[in-house]
């Protein structure tokens, strides 16, 4: 197979999203509007994980600025209603201060919409968890899998003892607070056996 890239795109250089070619679609088949939508507010993905094709898309971080990112999402769900908005980067809020900005904008807005994300635990700290609390949110973790030898495998982190302790502190804190959240997992990937299921 081969691969063919171009050069990378930087956040400058993103289109913004032009709802009207697909308004007469949405508007036929979704005629009371559209109940969920995902909107993308970054590209890249620092990561190289053996399953995944994110890293083909540029392994540098790209994001809208917070503002921007808002904007995006706000300009979707007054168009069609959503009452769910699903952010589909790879790697949600990579960067803490852009993370935690947008979160404070999006606490702010006071959205009338569920957002759902999907994370690494590395990526939220103590005062994420607490902005959180304070949205309708749905955080997704790529967990992949608790077994250390697969996650080695799969090319998910170097230091699978510590990223699986990272997830599982997180989770605490994000219960705690009753955050709903979920862990995502992969089974039968090349390499696992009985033992690693049982893990």
């Amino acid at each position: 197979t081969t691969v063919v890239q171009g050069t990378t795109a930087g956040s400058d250089q993103f289109i913004p999203y032009q709802w009207e070619l697909v308004d007469s679609f949405i508007h036929a088949h979704f005629p009371s509007g559209l109940p969920k939508i995902y909107v993308y507010l970054s590209r890249g993905c620092p990561f190289d994980c053996e399953f995944c094709m994110e890293s083909l898309k540029g392994q540098r971080w790209r994001p809208l600025t917070p503002l921007q990112a808002i904007a995006q999402i706000q300009s979707a769900v007054e168009r069609y209603g959503s009452k769910i908005v699903g952010i589909a980067d790879a790697c949600f809020g990579l960067r803490p201060a852009w993370r935690k900005e947008f979160l404070r904008l999006l606490v702010d807005s006071r959205p009338s919409y569920q957002t759902i994300f999907e994370t690494r635990a590395e990526y939220l700290d103590e005062d994420d968890v607490t902005l959180l609390a304070q949205l309708p949110v749905e955080v997704q973790f790529g967990v992949e899998s608790c077994s250390p030898p697969m996650l080695r495998l799969m090319r998910k982190t170097k230091v699978p003892e510590k990223y699986l302790e990272r997830f599982y502190r997180i989770s605490r804190a994000l219960s705690e607070h009753q955050i709903l959240h979920r862990a995502n997992m992969i089974f039968n990937h090349p390499g696992e056996t009985p033992q690693t299921l049982l893990e």
